[in-house]
């Protein structure tokens, strides 16, 4: 769709990734549009699917989600961790019958999600305390995260 509105783009031969000071320059950048608050928790073990490590971030008003990609060249040096990809979800109230609860779950003794409530399809990261305040088949009111692409 973004090359059908703007034919002169031409996409990069890589995807951009950034080193961590970047990271957080952007993530300024994102609170001056739309503040994400405070910081209040930050999941330092990450999960990983397809040679991405994601974690995420909870801030007052937003969790926020990155994917990081080991960038070194060889299994001989530090990892060089980069981050490919942003998504901030805002809390806003969310209404609905819930259909599933998710549990935050352990992987290697450590927490590695948050809490998840669904409606139908769509996943909505919530607090502790919505998890356990609502129940699956009742209409309900909470905030939420999302929807979790």
């Amino acid at each position: 769709m973004h090359e059908e509105r703007h034919p002169e783009w031409q996409e990069p031969d890589e995807p951009a990734r950034l080193p961590e000071a970047e990271y957080r320059r952007v993530l300024d950048q994102i609170d001056q549009i739309k503040s994400l608050g405070r910081l209040q928790e930050e999941r330092t073990q990450p999960w990983i699917t397809n040679s991405t490590h994601w974690s995420v971030e909870r801030h007052s008003n937003a969790y926020v989600e990155r994917g990081l990609t080991d960038m070194r060249n060889d299994e001989k040096s530090l990892p060089d961790f980069q981050v490919k990809l942003i998504t901030a979800y805002y809390i806003h109230s969310v209404s609905g019958m819930i259909t599933k609860k998710q549990p935050a779950y352990i992987l290697g003794g450590e927490e590695v999600t948050f809490d998840e409530l669904l409606l139908g399809e769509d996943r909505f990261i919530v607090s502790s305390a919505d998890f356990k305040a609502t129940e699956i088949g009742n209409l309900t009111t909470f905030a939420g995260a999302g929807p979790l692409y």
